[in-house]
């Protein structure tokens, strides 16, 4: 007896990779930042979806060793300076007792049903923390036909 074939699912064609690099940045509080240098162009032709993915490394520092609970930063995905819907997450400190808290973030989103043409991709930050900050944050947006 044979072991059963695994099914077989179509893999997507990647068609366009663009990537970058941004700078860190200060984050402050109670408002949206865009992440200066951590922006992307590129072209989406008939058909295609994108896949964005973001990482960074997320630092908070406390007053008096109190972030101000709870304490978060929100990252946005913002294409063609709007939100698409739900392209957002949410990074909580855990209640911790220390001066400063850092991590890694990763966060991704996938946009289906593009009309054909060129966009502009930036992340947005937001924060609840007076002493927030944001470094070695990578941008990257891939084209796919699905």
């Amino acid at each position: 007896m044979f072991p059963p074939s695994p099914t077989s699912q179509p893999s997507p064609i990647f068609t366009g990779i663009w990537s970058s690099e941004g700078n860190a940045l200060h984050v402050p509080k109670g408002t949206v930042t865009e992440i200066p240098n951590l922006i992307l162009d590129f072209t989406v032709e008939s058909g295609e979806d994108a896949y964005f993915i973001f990482t960074s490394v997320a630092q908070l520092n406390s007053v008096s060793g109190q972030f101000g609970w709870p304490a978060f930063l929100q990252f946005t995905f913002r294409l063609d300076g709007v939100t698409p819907n739900n392209a957002f997450t949410n990074f909580y400190v855990p209640e911790v007792n220390t001066d400063n808290f850092s991590s890694p973030v990763t966060f991704f989103y996938t946009l289906f049903d593009f009309t054909a043409g060129t966009y502009n991709l930036t992340v947005g930050v937001y924060s609840t923390s007076d002493a927030a900050s944001i470094f070695l944050s990578r941008l990257m947006v891939q084209t796919f036909n699905s």
